[in-house]
């Protein structure tokens, strides 16, 4: 083999290191891509989850909105406080009810019914309020005999102050 030969396989050699690093690079930037996307569409799928869930679980037991309506059928009686996590005015109400539920031992006196998927199908939601006599959320209500004996509504009330709180609670015997 002469030196030209040697410099050109050297060469070659060289070119073809440098095309395989090329390689990996793209493929390492790939790679990190895929990852970016998989953490950033993570996030987004946990703020999506964040907004149907509520803190208000461990204060309360809860019913999904089909058990809620089975109970109401069947002529059950008990308390519902009815409400959303992407509800403002129920994020506003739950740290004052909250104290009222460690307070009063509410606990397993009264439900939860988490609305939020429900209230993203407006026709279904206006049925649900319809049927329940509900005007919005958050909503206090006792249901006997397969319809509401009373409410505290948020909207037929103008908010819920801590008065009206312990009053409902009070005629509720709570």
């Amino acid at each position: 083999m002469n030196i030209r030969t040697v410099a050109t396989l050297i060469c070659l050699f060289a070119l073809s290191a440098c095309n395989s690093a090329r390689d990996n690079t793209t493929t390492l930037r790939d790679r990190l891509a895929e990852a970016e996307t998989a953490v950033r569409l993570s996030a987004e799928n946990t703020k999506r989850l964040e907004n149907t869930y509520s803190d208000i679980y461990f204060e309360l037991n809860s019913l999904t909105v089909d058990n809620f309506k089975a109970k109401v059928a069947a002529g059950d009686s008990f308390y519902a406080y009815i409400g959303r996590p992407s509800c403002g005015d129920c994020n506003a109400f739950e740290p004052m009810f909250k104290r009222y539920i460690q307070s009063r031992k509410l606990q397993d006196k009264i439900y939860f019914v988490n609305v939020h998927r429900l209230h993203q199908d407006k026709a279904a939601w206006a049925a649900f309020k319809q049927q329940y006599r509900l005007s919005g959320t958050p909503v206090l209500a006792k249901y006997s005999r397969g319809r509401q004996i009373n409410k505290l509504d948020f909207e037929d009330n103008g908010g819920i102050s801590a008065e009206d709180l312990e009053k409902w609670l009070a005629q509720n015997r709570l």
